[in-house]
């Protein structure tokens, strides 16, 4: 079991805290106050009530191999304005809950959740569906073995560029894995990314289409 402590109340301009479980089968369960049967226990709750700022803060005990997605927005920025696609929304999502989702199950609570993202991402959909350069044979590049001051100027944390595209992280402390790194343009899915031993962390090599 996992302990969190959960606060749902109201954040400075007009943020609303949002808490989903994702399961190892690939389901989103939304955290909405109560016990989730095999999956989270509510140890306690304690309500404040303060006008707009009302809120609860949960004590949770989330059982073994239940990945947390707190999807929080930034100060001023909806929570999905740097993503582009229901490709790059799909990789964020495993990225934050550590397991694989399919871009059907994130369609589902991106629409129940936010619709204006949503609409946003079947717009691009079309967009790239209308193309009609045929997909491109698969490609690959690989990068790694830094030296010691590229590492402290955050070598591993920085984009790395391939034929005009860069390559980023979703999220940084993941590191650079299958579902955790997205391409800056549309039409091009990472596909798969792999790691060899070597000095100083070795080397990757990212492997993607481009569409």
């Amino acid at each position: 079991m996992n302990s969190l402590q959960y606060n749902d109340g109201l954040l400075n301009a007009g943020r609303t805290p949002k808490l989903f479980l994702v399961l190892s089968n690939g389901n989103i369960v939304k955290f909405q106050g109560e016990n989730i049967p095999g999956i989270l226990v509510v140890k306690s709750s304690k309500y404040q009530k303060n006008g707009k700022w009302s809120n609860t803060t949960y004590q949770l005990e989330i059982a073994d191999g239940v990945g947390v997605w707190e999807a929080t927005s930034q100060m001023h920025q909806g929570y999905w304005d740097a993503i582009a696609s229901w490709e790059e929304a799909q990789a964020h999502v495993i990225a934050q809950g550590g397991h694989f989702v399919s871009v059907e199950e994130v369609k589902r609570v991106v629409l129940a959740t936010w619709e204006k993202a949503a609409a946003r991402f079947d717009t691009t959909a079309e967009a790239l569906a209308k193309m009609t350069v045929a997909p491109t044979e698969p490609k690959s590049f690989t990068f790694g073995s830094p030296t010691n001051r590229a590492i402290e100027n955050g070598y591993w944390e920085s984009p790395k560029e391939h034929d005009g595209v860069s390559f980023k992280l979703v999220d940084p402390t993941k590191g650079w894995t299958t579902g955790n790194v997205i391409a800056d343009k549309p039409g091009i899915v990472v596909t798969n990314v792999t790691h060899r031993s070597g000095m100083h962390g070795g080397y990757y090599t990212i492997q993607y289409m481009v569409q």
